[in-house]
């Protein structure tokens, strides 16, 4: 298995604003969770309330893609 981090993009709806953020990590699932923390400092909020936000599976608020590099 390779070290090489991957570039992913997560597009957020945070109460209907859309934010966009971009990070380099080994798996999306990490991704998503360097994503949260940088949300939560952003915005102003503990961490698990902006997690809880996003992780609610009633909701469809975020997405994340890789993104293929040139």
């Amino acid at each position: 298995m390779s070290n090489e981090k991957i570039l992913y993009k997560g597009t957020f709806n945070w109460h209907g604003e859309t934010l966009v953020l971009y990070k380099y990590a080994k798996s999306s699932g990490h991704a998503l969770s360097l994503m949260i923390t940088t949300l939560s400092s952003r915005l102003g909020y503990e961490r698990n309330y902006v997690s809880n936000y996003f992780m609610n599976d009633k909701k469809d608020n975020y997405k994340m893609e890789e993104v293929k590099e040139r």
